[in-house]
């Protein structure tokens, strides 16, 4: 009986899924499709304005069915064996950044990712990806400089996380389904649901931590509600 092959990337030896052309794990990209996407979409996005975290998008086009991984030159070994998936997860590893503020589970630590030039002048933004299987699990964090994000400041709360939503549903074509804004003690968090997008099905979450919108997004052609579900809802202050 024939062994079975698990694809995985040359450089860190990372299982990787079948739809993947570049490493999500450590940037391995061998024919530069990561730059040229990167690089189109941000031109595309610093002409229109948008300050809605570019990565989700492009981070989000690696779980695409379009989009195949490549092999290095001299690996010319097919995988046989299905990758694996987001329903595989059994294990959690707690992520805080640098700089706190907010804690939620991710399936293991995520890779930083450098997006100067994206954003509009004073939003600076923080960004963190791991894939695992199919599945895309993207943090972000925006400084928006704006002082009236103030606990019991709802409505301003509502309004910007909101934005936030509608802005990256616009990005990726899709369709918000759910938005339900909710304040639980002093942290006013929306929980979302975008449907019909470029990159598949979206869940995720947003919350204020001061002047900064942090948010959590779970992005698959085939989203794994548990899985989302117990990675959204982990995302809080810290």
């Amino acid at each position: 009986m024939a062994t079975m092959t698990v694809a995985r990337c040359p450089k860190c030896q990372i299982e990787v899924g079948t739809t993947w052309r570049w490493c999500l794990a450590c940037g391995y990209d061998p024919d530069g499709s990561a730059q040229r996407v990167r690089q189109a979409a941000i031109e595309a996005r610093q002409r229109e304005g948008g300050w809605v975290p570019v990565l989700i998008v492009l981070l989000g086009l690696l779980v695409g069915g379009t989009i195949l991984w490549r092999q290095t030159p001299d690996d010319t070994k097919v995988p046989t064996e299905a990758p694996s998936t987001a329903a595989e997860v059994d294990t959690w590893v707690p992520f805080v950044p640098a700089g706190g503020g907010f804690k939620v589970d991710l399936p293991a630590l995520p890779v930083a990712s450098s997006i100067d030039g994206v954003l509009r002048s004073g939003q600076p933004m923080e960004s963190y990806a791991i894939g695992a299987g199919d599945h895309l699990f993207t943090v972000s964090v925006i400084d928006t400089k704006r002082s009236d994000l103030a606990p019991g400041n709802d409505a301003a709360l509502e309004s910007a996380e909101r934005g936030y939503i509608n802005d990256l549903a616009g990005i990726v074509s899709g369709e918000v389904t759910t938005a339900d804004f909710a304040v639980d003690g002093t942290t006013a968090r929306t929980d979302f649901h975008i449907a019909d997008a470029a990159v598949g099905e979206m869940q995720g979450r947003v919350m204020a931590v001061g002047s900064r919108l942090v948010s959590v997004v779970v992005s698959s052609k085939a989203l794994n509600e548990d899985i989302a579900g117990h990675t959204t809802g982990s995302l809080v202050p810290a």
